[in-house]
């Protein structure tokens, strides 16, 4: 027992003495940078107030302890204690005595690295020194020995744990503060002080069990530990005799999320994302109990054991062992979301972790059960990751919300189906009854149009097609370089509007506010390399199409001169009917028919690349056109049959194109509406989307008002747009409300 201090003991008392292991509800290791200095700085700044070489290493020992805390222990033999609450500190001070030991050598202060030596090593009879710090020895044994002897060619494992990881951080971490302030003069004094004036208080538990009671008591709040361990902590204290089995396999799980991603929160998300897939009640809206979930997993798995089945040791060891068959499919998913690989078609995945949708993870882990073989996870995972890049593209087009919670919110509903899934064809038929009520969507691109609200989204659908034309035209790419311009990574690749603001309208008898709405216009925009953007910006149409001959495919198509013969390009051409829009416009075209026909070739081309049937949901439709307005018969070519080309129906799936539909509202009927004092007015097309000026539409009362406003997406344009009826102004949604008093369904 330390003079001075009651119920305590010092650092080489504790450590000199026994051996510590890690009971199975402890977390890993995971004290950051800022900890491990914080700690360094408070030893070193309480050893630098008493510290006086001139007085002699014995007067060092005769100063006034230093309390680091108390531990939580309980004890099954004489030398072997089992540490409930402590870890973190236990295993920073034994990182600690190592580095401290490689100075000491390296100073050639032998007595001092003896005396470390003694607090590092301990050597049972009849085996090799072996580390006091038995935390899961045989992951550590190797990095802690590497430490120890200050061997440069050691190198972590590829597959490395995070856990390991950041024992390995610490350590050249600790090497590098301690090495910065203790010189070969100070570092005995230094290692005399931490040693015999550092003290801990022990607090030992009657057994295990009431270790575990402890061990909950100080952490349920999650001061300490994450949820991920109390989560661990509660099912592995129900589990019976097979804790220490399970234990192994949950951090099997961990390093797994660990190495697919080298992110901490993995885990944490990972948890909160398969309960909520496979366990959470989302009728009436998701957002309550994913919250819950999501704030405080542990308490949320306490209070549904009966939900989750758990009621004997053997649901919780089935409950961990699902946990962890689930893991690798999330590690599967992780991995798919670094790359397009097209190995197994999950470019998808990709595509949606580019555009910040996590929400996917959820929806995967939905439709996939820890029974199924890893062939069926990923063909499962293929078809949700196709329909949720699909719908986030539909809602980019629409100008809806296109952030990770509003996709969940739209998407959430298909969970409680998706749990029901048996196989990838249930998947299949469900994401095929989800689409049942669209109408040709894709028609209204025409309406998609750049603005800065929206430039991410502009960015990835032009990166699409792009990408998709080079491939159809065998042209070497990699998709990756366009998309670096989405999220925070640095734009390789930028958006490029084909006619340059100094262009005179008058030209063309267009005024400066049509001008500017056909210039950003869909059709209107291509990608171009960051570099080439900045030198064309300025340049007018005419000079910018000569340096377009080097661009992807459907750029370079704008020149005159590129080699629309080459023949994988006339293959790709003529099998999707694109003769009339994959094409040069001239050197001096008209705006309004060139942004026009462009429209029609990104429609075309986006209903090929999302099109149901080839994403693995929908039936196969007949071959995409031009973007005829009806059905019309191709001249037959020899050896092939007539093509029936695609019919395009009034309308999209908006309120107002119903209406259209109904009759409710009239084709090229006015609408008004009045913003900042000016009055605006549109008419209605006949696929009920609002042309707010010749060639330029907007899809719902919603864009049309926000391309006005000039601000975010807005619910408010059925009450805002207003239309004449008996010679009185009424809005939208008032004259909606009249037709279904009337008995006309339009929801």
């Amino acid at each position: 027992m330390t003079a001075g201090m009651a119920g305590v003991q010092n650092l080489r008392e504790l450590f000199e003495s026994r051996i510590y292991t890690i009971d199975y509800y402890q977390r890993e290791y995971s004290w950051p940078e800022s900890d491990v200095r914080r700690l360094v700085n408070d030893l070193w700044s309480e050893f630098s107030k008493t510290w006086n070489p001139a007085a002699g290493r014995r007067r060092q020992l005769e100063v006034e302890p230093y309390f680091l805390g108390a531990f939580v222990y309980h004890e099954e033999s004489d030398r072997t204690r089992f540490l409930v609450d402590g870890q973190q500190r236990f295993t920073t001070l034994h990182l600690m005595f190592i580095i401290l030991h490689r100075l000491a050598v390296e100073y050639s202060e032998h007595s001092t690295a003896r005396a470390l030596n003694a607090m590092i090593e301990h050597h049972p009879p009849g085996s090799g020194a072996q580390f006091r710090i038995r935390i899961h020895a045989d992951e550590r044994e190797r990095p802690l020995r590497a430490l120890y002897e200050n061997n440069q060619r050691y190198r972590l494992p590829l597959n490395a744990s995070l856990s390991l990881r950041n024992l390995w951080d610490r350590g050249q971490q600790l090497d590098a503060l301690l090495r910065d302030r203790l010189h070969d003069t100070a570092l005995p004094y230094f290692v005399d002080w931490i040693r015999d004036r550092v003290v801990m208080a022990p607090i030992r538990a009657v057994n295990r069990a009431h270790g575990f009671k402890i061990f909950e008591t100080m952490n349920d709040r999650g001061a300490r530990l994450t949820s991920v361990d109390l989560v661990k902590s509660f099912l592995l204290s129900s589990a019976g005799d097979r804790q220490d089995e399970l234990n192994d396999a949950w951090r099997q799980m961990l390093n797994r999320l660990g190495s697919a991603r080298q992110d901490p929160d993995v885990p944490k998300r990972f948890l909160r994302d398969v309960l909520v897939a496979q366990h959470a009640h989302l009728e009436g809206g998701a957002q309550h109990e994913v919250e819950e979930i999501d704030g405080n997993p542990n308490a949320w798995v306490r209070e549904n054991t009966d939900r989750l089945r758990l009621q004997n040791e053997d649901d919780y060891a089935a409950f961990i062992n699902n946990l962890t068959a689930m893991a690798g499919y999330y590690q599967t998913f992780l991995s798919a979301a670094e790359a397009p690989r097209a190995e197994f078609k999950l470019e998808s995945i990709y595509y949606n972790a580019v555009n910040g949708l996590e929400c996917q993870y959820t929806l995967l882990l939905a439709a996939v059960a820890p029974s199924d073989d890893l062939s069926s996870v990923r063909a499962k995972a293929r078809l949700l990751a196709n329909y949720i890049d699909r719908r986030y593209v539909l809602r980019s087009i629409d100008g809806d919300h296109v952030d990770d919670w509003h996709l969940f919110e739209e998407l959430s509903p298909l969970i409680p189906t998706l749990r029901r899934c048996v196989d990838v064809t249930d998947v299949g038929k469900a994401l095929h009854d989800a689409i049942s009520g669209e109408d040709d969507p894709f028609t209204d691109l025409e309406a998609f149009a750049f603005r800065r609200s929206n430039a991410d989204q502009v960015l990835y659908l032009l990166a699409r097609l792009m990408s998709y034309v080079e491939e159809q035209t065998d042209k070497p790419h990699d998709i990756r370089d366009y998309l670096q311009g989405t999220g925070r990574t640095p734009q390789r690749w930028q958006i490029e509007h084909l006619w340059p603001v100094t262009f005179d309208p008058s030209t063309q008898n267009l005024g400066a506010r049509h001008f500017e709405k056909l210039r950003n216009q869909i059709g209107a925009l291509v990608l171009l390399p960051a570099s080439d953007n900045a030198s064309l910006s300025d340049l007018p149409y005419s000079e910018k199409i000569k340096r377009y001959v080097r661009q992807p495919n459907l750029v370079a198509i704008l020149n005159p001169e590129h080699r629309r013969n080459y023949t994988p390009q006339r293959r790709f051409i003529e099998s999707h009917g694109l003769e009339k829009t994959f094409r040069s416009f001239g050197s001096n075209p008209d705006v309004v028919e060139t942004v026009r026909e462009r429209c029609k070739l990104y429609t075309a081309l986006s209903e090929r690349i999302w099109d149901p049937a080839s994403l693995g949901f929908g039936q196969k439709p007949a071959a995409v056109p031009d973007a005829a307005p009806r059905v019309t018969e191709t001249e037959p070519r020899a050896g092939r049959q007539p093509t029936a080309r695609k019919t395009r129906t009034a309308g999209g799936n908006t309120v107002l194109a119903k209406m259209v539909k109904a009759g409710v509202i009239q084709v090229g009927q006015p609408l008004f509406i009045s913003y900042n004092g000016t009055s605006y007015e549109a008419q209605v097309t006949s696929r009920g989307l609002i042309e707010l000026f010749p060639g330029v539409t907007r899809s719902s009362p919603d864009t049309a008002l926000q391309e006005i406003t000039g601000g975010r997406p807005t619910r408010k344009g059925m009450d805002l747009w207003q239309v004449e009826v008996d010679g009185k102004r009424i809005s939208l949604t008032e004259l909606r409300t009249r037709a279904e008093t009337n008995g006309v369904k339009l929801r």
